[in-house]
């Protein structure tokens, strides 16, 4: 069961960071659920539901400090609700696999 959900009629703001690895290499991408159109809002808000990011704990996996990781931030932020999650690339789960893929390749998109 989702403890928080993304709700479509409110607006809400995304910071997504992917930093490290072997190039060491920062690029980043804001979303403003207000500049998307309706398709991209609903793409999005289904992965941050089926990803469990508002039920995700930073205490349930710990660092692996493994040389050259790939390093994520994201941070979604609604109304008076934050949720930040740092994970390193051996920390990610298979359910928010998905999601971090995506902000990833928009994030790479935008850098061109």
């Amino acid at each position: 069961m989702v403890v928080d959900s993304v709700k479509m009629q409110e607006p809400f703001y995304i910071f997504f960071e992917q930093s490290g690895g072997f190039t060491g290499i920062t690029i980043s991408y804001e979303i403003h659920s207000d500049s998307l159109d309706q398709g991209q809002k609903e793409q999005l808000i289904g992965l941050i539901d089926s990803s469990g990011f508002f039920d995700f704990s930073m205490k349930e996996k710990e660092a692996n400090n493994l040389p050259d990781q790939v390093h994520y931030k994201i941070t979604i932020q609604q109304e008076n609700k934050k949720q930040t999650l740092e994970l390193d690339e051996s920390q990610i789960p298979d359910k928010i696999r998905s999601f971090i893929q995506y902000l990833s390749r928009e994030a790479r998109k935008r850098r061109k």
